[in-house]
């Protein structure tokens, strides 16, 4: 319960701070100085509330030492715009597709893996911790990251189709064609003979713009309101 709180949370959180945020790509990811400051206040503000029987729903275990959590490298948060989805066909690059918004989730590591994600948003013009959790997002992080390292020159991004309640992500470095939807395989993720990640579930091999495209556009239009409703 108290995650699925988080998450309908999260996903008005986001739609609002996309509403003020120009179309177009930063020329950085790097955040302002008082994000960093933000996350590091709210990191242990948030793991001193998550109760011990609960820990599990903030992507932590039961006897998990918080005290040790650090924060891993911050996410910009981009946003598929609606808009940028009404065409005929997927355009030849995922840029055109996509806005940032004012949303930064910070992996919550511990013993290096990614355990949770903490979210730090601007409210009414301050820079605020505003939630911990999304083990699931977390988890498949924690795999995109080791498949594609910043130590080996990538910088995945990652995406939110806010009317479809989807995330994807994209390596630019890769190419500018590349989209892939992170879904959570955790029970089905190893092989059963050499209990090893698949393709696919280990984001080794990446989807395309031109796969997605068709579906997401219609996952985004159906959560459109209709006329006169």
């Amino acid at each position: 319960m108290l995650r699925a709180i988080h998450l309908v949370v999260y996903w008005s959180l986001c739609c609002l701070s996309f509403v003020s945020v120009a179309t177009g790509s930063a020329e950085s990811d790097d955040p302002p100085t008082d994000v960093i400051a933000a996350a590091k206040t709210g990191l242990p503000v948030f793991l001193g509330s998550v109760p011990s029987e609960s820990a599990a729903l903030y992507g932590f275990s039961q006897n998990a030492n918080l005290s040790a959590a650090e924060l891993g490298e911050p996410i910009l948060l981009r946003a598929i715009t609606p808009t940028a989805m009404q065409v005929e066909a997927a355009p030849q690059s995922v840029a055109p597709l996509i806005s940032d918004t004012e949303t930064w989730f910070f992996p919550v590591l511990l013993a290096r893996e990614t355990k949770a994600m903490l979210v730090v948003a601007r409210q009414e013009g301050k820079w605020q911790a505003v939630s911990l959790g999304y083990a699931p997002l977390a988890a498949e992080w924690n795999w995109v990251r080791k498949q594609w390292p910043v130590e080996r020159g990538f910088h995945p991004q990652l995406l939110a189709a806010f009317q479809a309640k989807r995330f994807y992500v994209h390596v630019p470095e890769v190419d500018s064609q590349n989209l892939t939807q992170l879904i959570s395989r955790s029970p089905h993720r190893a092989d059963s003979v050499t209990n090893a990640p698949s393709k696919a579930a280990s984001y080794s091999v990446l989807g395309t713009l031109r796969a997605e495209f068709g579906d997401l556009k219609a996952a985004m239009n159906s959560a459109q309101p209709k006329a006169g409703q």
